[in-house]
């Protein structure tokens, strides 16, 4: 699981997330999408609970030793999350360069790529520029990089919060199974992608 989280990191670089804890209280709410007036489609996640990280010994397919190499997955152990938008999909290079007038992908020529080669500066820069044209606090300060969480804007979800929304409620090694073919079915890492990212929601 963790290096096909690594891969897809390297991909899909930017997840947008929203803290909205307050607004979101409202029941049939947290199972809509939300259009946010920015370009981006927001997704409500009901509050939860959940098994962060991953033991492999218990997969009779993988070798023994296989624990040595995540030791930052175990052990494992409940997280609870308050309720909160994440992005549909990853950020494209067209929503990218609009709000930062560059566009620093590797890979161009469709729009709808996923924006890579995104610096942790800059990516801090389009959270609080996204949050200003939505009229929401900005939750970064630039000059340190430090994140305020009781600001309602935008900002890069923390890895529980990532982890908590790609689970979906899942327990297995990817959230749609333990194999690579279910893996296919979901997203686009090394095993699939041939080496470049491929259009958002395309999986």
């Amino acid at each position: 699981m963790k290096k096909s989280w690594i891969i897809l990191f390297k991909l899909l670089t930017l997840m947008l997330f929203l803290y909205t804890c307050d607004c979101m209280k409202g029941g049939s709410r947290l199972e809509k999408e939300v259009f946010l007036g920015t370009g981006i489609t927001m997704v409500a996640l009901p509050a939860g609970s959940f098994q962060m990280g991953h033991d492999y010994k218990h997969n009779r397919k993988l070798s023994e030793d296989i624990n040595k190499y995540y030791p930052d997955e175990q052990p494992v152990h409940k997280v609870t999350l308050s309720a909160f938008q994440i992005s549909s999909t990853e950020i494209t290079q067209f929503t990218y360069k609009s709000y930062m007038s560059v566009n620093p992908s590797s890979f161009s020529g469709d729009e709808n790529l996923p924006v890579t080669n995104v610096s942790a500066d800059d990516a801090i820069k389009f959270c609080n520029k996204l949050s200003e044209s939505a009229k929401l606090e900005p939750c970064y300060d630039e000059k340190t990089g430090k994140c305020d969480f009781t600001k309602n804007g935008f900002r890069l979800p923390t890895e529980a919060e990532w982890e908590y929304a790609c689970r979906a409620g899942s327990s297995t090694l990817f959230n749609t199974g333990n194999t690579e073919s279910d893996l296919d079915s979901a997203g686009w890492y090394i095993g699939n992608s041939g080496g470049k990212p491929h259009p958002t929601a395309s999986k």
